[in-house]
């Protein structure tokens, strides 16, 4: 899989260098130049953290309620965890970046 490139010196921004959660402080390490992603990936990212919160709470209700056990929560929240990272990684690949600043 691709790689998005800055789009100042074009040096790749390798998937864990990146920190959506601070998508306005991210800076390329090839030149300096401070890199925003685009919006798509900054809307899918707070998506799937919701998400998330929505899942794990439906596993901890339904542990708390006695219709499962730990062990199924458990599988649950694995599988959930492996359908996050093989879906973040494929957007990944079709992050853009644009230049705020150039340093």
């Amino acid at each position: 899989m691709k790689n998005p490139k800055c789009p100042s010196c074009e040096t790749e921004v390798k998937y864990f260098s990146f920190r959506p959660y601070n998508r306005l402080d991210f800076k390329c390490l090839g030149c300096g130049a401070s890199l925003r992603s685009s919006l798509p990936y900054t809307l899918g990212f707070i998506a799937t953290f919701m998400l998330a919160f929505v899942f794990g709470g439906t596993a901890a209700g339904l542990e708390d309620l006695g219709v499962w056990h730990m062990s199924e929560s458990l599988l649950y929240f694995s599988i959930f965890l492996i359908c996050i990272s093989i879906s973040g990684r494929l957007v990944w690949s079709e992050v853009e970046f644009r230049v705020l600043t150039k340093h």
